[in-house]
């Protein structure tokens, strides 16, 4: 019957352990829980990312021969025709528009919707992994999202910014959240050793965590600028950056800053790690100093450990998870004294903090993978009535 929907398809370019790749897997699982036939379909999928599939989850490799979304569009067509999925959703910019094309080649009539998770007019930094050929980008982009079904943003300024580029998606553009860690898995993870010595001593420091792959566009070189202050207010405070070293440069220049302000021993860039949650829920702020974001998981996941957080007001997911400054606080980009005394207040004013963990508590009810997976099953039902 119409409406009816019993085959999701979930595409993304690398089934990996990044973030897009993590929460396809995560509501791929809540939908076969929920009795549908979920399909996670990747470009490549690595072996790893093999053994954390949810049983009931089937796994189809495009195994592209290069490393663009775009060779895979002649295989993403063959395996559409074969799936024949009810709802098809693709993520990210460049597998968005790959699966525009081998949607219409498919011929299958699935119903399209395309998921967006950065802010598209400020994701331009190319060293920190942002939009190259831009002109040519926009072109495919304002010719090739409007003839999907739902133009989806993880956050509503990041839809707004879509519209407004793209005045062709603004009848079929929608909000979806993006999930952190189901809420029985962060309790798994938290418990896990932390293994860092910091966490370990006594008497214990004051522990600021940041969870982000260190590249400009993530700006923990704010978090550097703002640790001599926080230090001066606070006291022993320590700086805990979780996340892949992508850009040396950036790292090294970074940590030569730190050795002039005279607090390099006082942060640690730990690198990349599975589970990072022990590190970020035994820490006593998270902060986040990025320059531009989607909907940043590793807030509502840090908010949902009881964690206080501090965010840049970037576009465009921070303001809207932390309820425009209500759950958390929200600082200027790039405003490293503002970023300290915010930090600061967290770790002195007892009060103050009790209350952002409460209300972030609270807050973080609303990105769990359930509540988000049924988010988006009900807009697959919507777009397949058309």
């Amino acid at each position: 019957m119409a409406g009816d929907l019993r085959h999701v398809a979930m595409f993304c370019h690398g089934i990996d352990n990044r973030a897009i790749p993590q929460l396809c897997i995560e509501l791929s699982g809540h939908f076969a829980r929920t009795g549908i036939d979920a399909t996670l379909v990747g470009a490549r999928v690595s072996p790893e990312a093999r053994s954390r599939i949810p049983d009931g989850v089937r796994v189809v490799d495009l195994n592209a021969p290069v490393d663009r979304t775009t060779f895979a569009i002649p295989a993403l067509a063959r395996a559409l025709r074969r799936l024949r999925p009810d709802a098809f959703f693709s993520h990210g910019n460049g597998p968005n528009r790959a699966a525009v094309v081998a949607h219409a080649m498919s011929r299958t009539g699935a119903a399209l919707l395309l998921v967006e998770h950065n802010h598209y007019s400020s994701y331009v930094a190319p060293d920190g992994g942002g939009y190259r050929h831009r002109r040519l980008r926009d072109l495919l982009t304002g010719g090739l999202y409007p003839r999907a079904d739902r133009v989806v943003g993880v956050a509503p300024d990041l839809v707004a910014d879509l519209a407004e580029r793209f005045p062709g998606v603004a009848s079929r553009a929608a909000v979806l959240g993006d999930p952190g860690r189901d809420p029985a898995e962060l309790a798994r993870l938290r418990n896990e050793p932390v293994g860092h010595p910091w966490y370990e001593q006594s008497p214990r420091p004051r522990i600021v965590c940041s969870v982000a792959n260190v590249i400009p566009r993530k700006g923990q070189d704010t978090l550097v600028e703002a640790l001599p202050r926080v230090r001066e207010l606070a006291g022993d405070v320590r700086l805990v950056l979780i996340g892949r070293h992508d850009n040396e440069d950036f790292l090294n220049g970074m940590m030569q800053r730190a050795k002039q302000l005279g607090v390099a021993d006082w942060i640690d860039p730990v690198g990349y790690r599975q589970n990072p949650v022990p590190l970020m829920a035994n820490a006593d702020v998270f902060a986040l100093a990025s320059l531009n974001e989607g909907c940043p998981r590793v807030l509502s996941e840090a908010m949902a450990c009881g964690v206080p957080v501090v965010s840049t007001d970037c576009p465009s997911g921070p303001s809207y998870i932390l309820e425009g400054g209500k759950s958390g606080c929200l600082v200027e980009i790039g405003d490293a004294p503002a970023m300290a005394e915010a930090l600061a207040r967290l770790l002195t004013d007892d009060s103050f903090r009790g209350t952002m963990i409460e209300r972030g508590r609270a807050r973080a009810e609303r990105f769990t993978p359930a509540r988000i997976a049924a988010d988006y099953l009900d807009l697959a039902r919507q777009a397949i009535n058309g």
